[in-house]
């Protein structure tokens, strides 16, 4: 069985403190940004998957690590760029994001990105209606992150529209969306999609950018197909650093 040790490296950037979650030991990279309020042990097991590659987790800012000077989906990917050029400069890296974690992926502009794996990157928020009900279930703290990165309010919302991101895009993008956002009603059980037809053929229209559509998986890929999304990663990798770098470790 791989070892599977981890150590904060902990980056001093002029937006705050950035918190690289893993191992460095010379090796081609694997990046992981996670989502809104993800779990602290989410994704804790990927380096066990990927022996011959150092994986690195990121969380987004105040979520198991620092908050930074301002809650901005391009504060947060400027300064994750900042770190990533202040300690691997000289690495080259694949890109996986998750969610809110994709939108962050995709603002990225560290030289080293080769490639970037986008799961769900919800691109307009007025497509993806059930997070409205985040208003409610959000923990204590989370107002100011609520309004600036999904312009949900306490009485009202404002749509934010990530599309902006897919403007500078300068490496592949490979983008992993589940089923297209139902009728806006009430709902109950897994979260669906939050992908929604304006954001899709945004993605699709870009030439950097390949979509594969993941039928009848919801918002939580990882859970939902995460089989198939250690898949794609897999390819990614094997694309961007080769077949030996690919090897998977399935214990």
């Amino acid at each position: 069985m791989v070892e599977n040790t981890e150590e904060i490296i902990e980056i001093q950037t002029v937006y705050g403190p950035v918190q690289f979650r893993g191992r460095d030991t010379g090796r081609p990279l694997l990046l992981f940004i996670s989502g809104l309020m993800a779990e602290e042990k989410q994704l804790n097991l990927a380096q066990r998957r990927f022996p011959n590659l150092d994986v690195l987790r990121l969380f987004l800012p105040g979520n198991h690590c620092p908050p930074l000077v301002g809650v901005t989906i391009d504060i947060f990917a400027a300064a994750y760029s900042s770190a990533f050029d202040e300690r691997f400069a000289d690495r080259e890296v694949v890109v996986v994001g998750l969610s809110v974690g994709a939108l962050v992926a995709l603002g990225l502009r560290s030289r080293g990105i080769r490639e970037i794996v986008a799961v769900e990157p919800i691109l307009m928020m007025d497509e993806a209606w059930p997070l409205k009900d985040l208003r409610e279930q959000a923990p204590p703290g989370y107002d100011v992150f609520l309004w600036n990165i999904l312009g949900i309010g306490a009485e009202s919302t404002v749509p934010r529209d990530y599309r902006r991101l897919l403007a500078d895009l300068k490496v592949p993008v490979r983008a992993l969306l589940g089923d297209v956002p139902p009728p806006e009603a009430p709902w109950s059980g897994p979260m669906p999609g939050m992908v929604g037809p304006q954001s899709r053929a945004a993605l699709a229209a870009h030439p950097l950018v390949t979509v594969r559509d993941l039928p009848g998986v919801g918002h939580n890929v990882l859970r939902d197909a995460g089989v198939l999304l250690v898949t794609e990663i897999q390819m990614a990798v094997e694309r961007t650093f080769g077949k030996e770098a690919s090897t998977l470790h399935l214990t």
